[in-house]
């Protein structure tokens, strides 16, 4: 027989957890924005995401977009409850857009080629710029860099995708190097020295000419002027800079004419001009009476009769020589007459020479036989003194510069006298009437034992300026009162005893 039993148990039902929830955007670019998760159904569930490479928040669920590989992912809730509940929402991380690009170089030149960068990313993108003054094309990033303004700049080069991206350059435009140089003329002479350039841009370049023969310096650009050869030149100047330039300028070496050098010269009566001689002379060359070719002109041959400083002047082109010299011309002399030769007694102490007195040159006595001393060896017209018995011969040369000198010749001839008188009489040569009291007057010692004596004195011309008879009273050197000059004077002496001859000679006024 059975028996019944029975027991009780309690069964609870739990509702299944509610996994659902929403993100706020299925679909984002590694550049968009973040995604966030609201969850709409049981709190407290974890997130995760197939495959590997989503940057999600597994309590929150937020995905950084940017921090995720590109892919399509299953982002999954689940819940923790007794009844877990799950749910799959597909997500898509787009990959941005490739805005790789480059130039060849970081730094142009303002005159290099223009530029174009290669796009290794997305192409289609466009191309920008900052700041203002990169002239850029926006389509192909083609850079015009002789319309560019000079400093550096960023390109931007911005994709056209879905997932929009740029990537930015540093660009550099240079200016080329200034190779700007002159000279201070554009046209020299051959010669001595050197031309120096004055570099106004960069500096440190090299110079070069053409064609050859310029004496150029490759460092300095000085040209040696005492090797240049005549010629037209094309000289280069280079920077050697990042942006190296050139520049040329033109200049022209002349050849410079080289007088040869006349000294000066002194002639008698004229000169007669040489030919000019030299080196690179022009053929135009010539002498003036003027510097720098200016004056009287001269061609070689003609006579010049008169002193002169004459210069030889040649230019070709701006290039010129000049030099000097003085021609002196001496006028041919005064012809030269001693005057007559005279006899004299050995009584006369001085003798009148009688020479002629030059119109052009001067004169000079000198003894060519005998002796004798003149009073002025310069003056025709002097006193000698000093004679000898027998012949005295003096020369009276007339010279004048280079001219040849003119002499001629007098004789003096001194005779002994012998003496018709007993009693002495004493006749000095000279006198100095000058009021020192002392030799004032023509004494005549002994004159006095000749009562009837007379005395008469005349000057060169032979005019009497003094006439005493019994001579009481001794000349004083006047004539009228008035006193005459230094010189020699002659005196004629008649004694008129009945026995003695006429006693001649001079007597000199000595101041």
């Amino acid at each position: 027989m059975t028996c019944p039993n029975s027991s009780n148990a309690s069964i609870t039902i739990s509702a299944d957890d509610d996994g659902t929830y929403t993100l706020s955007s299925v679909s984002e670019c590694q550049n968009g924005t973040d995604i966030t998760a609201t969850i709409t159904g049981t709190l407290g569930g974890t997130f995760t995401a197939t495959p590997a490479g989503l940057a999600i928040n597994g309590t929150t669920g937020s995905i950084d977009v940017s921090a995720s590989i590109g892919g399509l992912y299953t982002v999954t809730y689940t819940t923790t409850g007794i009844c877990p509940a799950t749910l799959d929402i597909e997500v898509t991380i787009a990959d941005n857009d490739d805005a790789t690009f480059n130039y060849a170089a970081a730094s142009y030149c303002q005159a290099d080629v223009d530029p174009t960068p290669t796009i290794t990313g997305e192409p289609g993108g466009a191309f920008t710029s900052s700041p203002a003054g990169l002239v850029v094309d926006g389509v192909t990033g083609l850079v015009d860099l002789s319309a560019s303004t000079i400093g550096t700049y960023t390109i931007t080069y911005t994709s056209v995708g879905p997932c929009v991206t740029f990537t930015n350059v540093t660009f550099d435009v240079t200016p080329f190097d200034d190779p700007t140089f002159s000279y201070l003329a554009t046209t020299y002479c051959t010669g001595a020295g050197t031309e120096t350039p004055s570099i106004t841009g960069v500096t440190g370049g090299g110079f070069a000419a053409t064609p050859a023969g310029s004496g150029i310096d490759p460092v300095t650009g000085s040209i040696d002027l005492s090797t240049a050869t005549p010629g037209v030149y094309d000289i280069t100047y280079t920077t050697v800079g990042a942006c190296s330039s050139s520049s040329m300028v033109t200049i022209t070496v002349t050849s410079t004419p080289n007088i040869a050098v006349i000294s000066d010269t002194t002639v008698c009566g004229s000169l007669t001009l040489p030919v000019i001689l030299g080196s690179g002379l022009s053929g135009t060359e010539s002498y003036y009476d003027g510097n720098g070719g200016s004056g009287i002109a001269y061609s070689d041959g003609s006579i010049i009769t008169n002193s002169v400083i004459l210069f030889i002047y040649d230019a070709n082109g701006t290039c010129s020589d000049e030099t000097s010299f003085a021609i002196t011309v001496d006028a041919t002399p005064t012809t030269s007459s001693a005057g007559l030769g005279q006899t004299v007694c050995d009584t006369v102490g001085l003798v009148t020479l009688e020479g002629n007195s030059p119109a052009i040159g001067t004169g000079l006595w000198t003894v060519f036989s005998g002796s004798g001393t003149f009073v002025d060896d310069s003056d025709g017209v002097t006193d000698v003194s000093g004679l000898t018995i027998g012949d005295n011969e003096y020369m009276w040369t007339i010279s004048n510069g280079s001219c040849a000198s003119s002499s001629s010749n007098v004789i003096i001839t001194m005779e002994e006298c012998l003496a018709t008188s007993a009693v002495n009489l004493l006749i000095p040569s000279g006198f100095t009437p000058d009021g020192d009291l002392v030799n004032d007057d023509w004494e005549l010692v002994g004159i006095n034992q000749y009562p009837n004596c007379q005395v008469e004195i005349f000057n060169k011309w032979g005019n009497s300026i003094f006439t005493s008879t019994g001579y009481t009273t001794a000349w004083d050197g006047t004539v009228n009162g008035s006193p005459l000059p230094v010189g020699a004077f002659y005196y004629i002496i008649h004694l008129n005893d009945g026995s003695s001859d006429p006693l001649k000679g001079t007597v000199t006024i000595i101041k």
